[in-house]
């Protein structure tokens, strides 16, 4: 998991509602012989991509409302407004497919997927180590929050080994709804993994050193 994104990425990674949505590209054309056979006008598309989130994205009750749509980059930019906070997504011309995060293909891909030489120097810890400090951050009320798709999730419990078992994980994507679970939710939880200590957030992946000091915890 990414802590800062690039400035030149399309778009950000939101959370609407419950729904975490990380490099999702949704189909949008859901309608049962419903064909598109030129490119939408701008509120065309801001329309159909609103009707579209309120319908199938945001649990009962909320309302998504239009601020702005643009164009940029061969795409309609749609601005809107979900509860307190605005966000923005993209979606194709011809009103099918809606994005939530964008990746520039330039920088590769090192900032968005786990490699060796983030958890290089992993191996110098014992198992009993680990299970002490695995041990120590649950006792001292630290949280784990994360989910099962996520990648740097599973590279966090792995450097924990058969430790993994004594973290403080909690788990933030409902296995049959994908949306996100309430206590995540009242949390604040918008990015995986997230780590809590004495109330306080971090995000992102953390080397044993790093949790022992968060944590303050013997390692």
């Amino acid at each position: 998991m990414v802590e800062k994104l690039s400035k030149n990425l399309i778009a950000i990674a939101i959370v609407i509602a419950g729904v975490l949505i990380a490099g999702t590209i949704f189909y949008i054309n859901r309608e049962k012989g419903e064909k598109i056979t030129g490119f939408l006008t701008a509120q065309q598309a801001a329309e159909k991509t609103i009707n579209f989130i309120n319908q199938y994205l945001v649990e009962k009750g909320m309302v998504v409302s239009l601020l702005n749509v643009t164009e940029e980059r061969g795409l309609y930019k749609i601005s809107f407004k979900a509860g307190q906070e605005q966000y923005d997504s993209y979606v194709t011309k011809d009103g099918k497919l809606l994005f939530f995060q964008g990746i520039d293909m330039e920088r590769g891909v090192s900032e968005t997927q786990p490699t060796e030489e983030k958890t290089e120097g992993e191996e110098k810890f014992s198992e009993e180590q680990l299970e002490t400090l695995a041990k120590c951050l649950s006792e001292k009320g630290a949280k784990f929050y994360g989910s099962s798709g996520c990648g740097w999730c599973k590279k966090q419990k792995e450097v924990f080994g058969e430790a993994a078992q004594y973290l403080p994980y909690i788990e933030c994507v409902d296995e049959e709804t994908r949306k996100m679970t309430s206590q995540c939710q009242e949390a604040g939880i918008q990015g995986f993994p997230t780590w809590e200590f004495f109330g306080e957030k971090k995000s992102g992946f953390k080397t044993p050193e790093e949790l022992s000091q968060l944590a303050d915890c013997p390692l």
